[in-house]
C-alpha cells in the first residue's frame, strides 16, 4: 500500500505512522491558531486533494485507489463533473 504519508520524529513512536487520532488534534490546534474561520479538519485536506486530482483529469480507477476507497462509487461523489461511472 506504500509508505505512510505521516510519521512519528520523536519518542518510543519514532519512524512508525502517526497515530490518527494524534494528527487529528494536530490539524484541529493548528487551523485553530491560524486564525482560519473555518470548520477544517483531517478529511478537509483529504476532500481536496481527491477533488483536485479529478478536476486535473486524472482516472477516476486511480483516484479511486489512491483514496483507498472500496468503490469508485465512493470516490465518483467527489466528481462534480460527473454522473456516472461509466
Amino acid at each position: 500500500p506504500g509508505d505512510p504519508l505521516f510519521v512519528s520524529r520523536y519518542g518510543a513512536r519514532a519512524g512508525k505512522p502517526v497515530n490518527v487520532k494524534t494528527l487529528y488534534r494536530r490539524v484541529v490546534e493548528v487551523v485553530e491558531r491560524s486564525g482560519i474561520e473555518s470548520r477544517a479538519r483531517t478529511h478537509t485536506g483529504r476532500a481536496t486533494y481527491i477533488t483536485r486530482l479529478l478536476t486535473q483529469g486524472e482516472p477516476l480507477e486511480f483516484v479511486s485507489q489512491s483514496a483507498r476507497h472500496r468503490s469508485m462509487s465512493a470516490t465518483l461523489v467527489y466528481d462534480k463533473r460527473r454522473r456516472s461511472i461509466d
